[in-house]
């Protein structure tokens, strides 16, 4: 199972206390396939009343390919922190050890799992053959006479004709169409209508083509093309 888990400190009534969240992505999110923070209970998972922090400020997601955890930034005015570097596009990896910052909010990763680290390894002993006994052993004797055998007439060989060989044409890929992603962008927001990909400066304005709101849009993760 691939978890992450937050502590942080929060102050209730003049008191501190220390809480923590388990990211499991296999569980139901406000969105399918991230777990998003800030403000906002109708789109957040993880609530804050930190005035500081806006209402939906990060989300973080897990990609299958790297095996690992991400944070991407939703709020393209109040930019959170990673380890003190601040996240103004795309993702970011994130590791045991390190510190999100969402305005004076405070989150530490304490610990992060895969799949792939949780896998066990099996080890396969080889195998030897039985050791035989050296040494003068007795021989059992045989009672009874040996058996003639009839000499067995060779049969005849029968050949086959060769098959033609048989030529297998390999099937020609078909190549994979991709949606339009805007450049620049290492991800995007799908339109719950037309499904077309936009960048999150549409967040709050609504998809560009059909004008649907997209505070329901699934995240999409796009890996950059290699040159």
């Amino acid at each position: 199972m691939n978890t992450l888990v937050l502590e942080w400190v929060e102050n209730d009534g003049g008191r501190t206390q220390t809480r923590t969240q388990t990211i499991d992505l296999t569980s139901v999110t406000k969105n399918r396939g991230t777990f998003r923070i800030g403000r906002d209970r109708n789109q957040c998972d993880l609530v804050t009343s930190n005035n500081t922090v806006s209402r939906l400020h990060i989300e973080i997601l897990f990609s299958q390919p790297q095996q690992s955890f991400f944070l991407r930034n939703l709020a393209p005015n109040n930019s959170p922190m990673v380890d003190g570097q601040p996240v103004t596009q795309g993702e970011v990896p994130l590791r045991t050890g390190s510190i999100i910052t969402l305005g004076q909010v405070t989150l530490n990763v304490t610990s992060v799992s895969s799949e792939e680290e949780n896998s066990p390894t099996v080890v396969v002993a080889p195998s030897y053959p039985p050791q035989q006994r050296r040494g003068n052993s007795p021989q059992p004797r045989n009672s009874y006479p040996p058996v003639q055998q009839q000499p067995v007439s060779p049969q005849p060989v029968h050949q086959h004709q060769a098959q033609p060989p048989v030529h297998y044409h390999q099937p020609q890929p078909i190549p994979h169409q991709h949606q339009h992603v805007p450049a620049g962008s290492a991800s995007g927001l799908e339109c719950p209508r037309c499904h077309k990909v936009s960048d999150y400066s549409h967040l709050d304005i609504g998809c560009p083509w059909c004008g649907t709101s997209l505070a329901a849009a699934v995240s999409i993760l796009v890996t950059p093309k290699r040159p």
